[in-house]
This record gives C-alpha cells, structure tokens and sequence, in this order.
C-alpha cells in the first residue's frame, strides 16, 4: 500500500486508492535488502526510491505523447 499510495502521490493522484480485499495480497513474503545486495554483489543505490520512481515518471511524462502518437491508426489486435 505504501508505493501505491508513494506513485499515487508522485504522479500528483487527487483521487481515493481502493483497496480490494478479496483479491490476493500479492506475494506472501516481501523484502527489500540493500544491505545483503551490497554485501553479496558490492551493489549500492544510487538514488533513493522516491528519486528513482520521480525520475521515471517524469520521463514517462515526457515520452508518452510520442508513444501515442506513434501508435496512432496501428490495430491493437
């Protein structure tokens, strides 16, 4: 719920979230481990998750017109 509720603000979202709580949770087990990436790999973040989910879609912004655009008169099926 908290990176919904995080993209939802990003992205500037007025409107209520519904949650659906008799559809599954997605995966049982969640967990975010920078430190063991760092540990097994030598990896490390370069922005946080709210830079990086910015960055993203400021470009989707960005990039979506021509997206549409280029999609314009192309079947779907």
């Amino acid at each position: 719920k908290a990176l919904a509720t995080l993209i939802a603000d990003l992205f500037g979202y007025q409107g209520n979230i519904i949650w659906d709580t008799t559809k599954p949770n997605g995966q049982p087990r969640r967990s975010l481990a920078p430190g063991r990436a760092r540990q097994e790999f030598g990896w490390h973040a370069k922005v946080s998750l709210k830079e990086g989910l910015q960055r993203t879609i400021e470009w989707y912004q960005t990039h979506r017109l021509e997206t549409d655009f280029a999609n314009i008169g192309r079947s779907s099926a």
